[in-house]
């Protein structure tokens, strides 16, 4: 789970590098990344996916608090 979670946050990284100054990161970009990281994921229960999207907010948290 851990390496999904890894790879989401890189390739926001990527998303947000490659957005123009006082802009947006498209959605359509946004979209194409989780659809492509949700067919990664062998559990797809409800539970599962939950405990990424948390594992995933408290890694963002502390990459944004360091």
């Amino acid at each position: 789970m851990n390496k999904i979670v890894e790879e989401a946050i890189r390739k926001i990284k990527e998303l947000e590098e490659n957005t123009p100054c006082e802009k947006h990161i498209i959605t359509g970009d946004v979209r194409k990344l989780s659809s492509k990281l949700f067919s990664q994921i062998e559990d797809k229960s409800i539970e599962n996916v939950f405990i990424l999207c948390e594992e995933q907010n408290v890694k963002l948290k502390s990459i944004q608090n360091a």
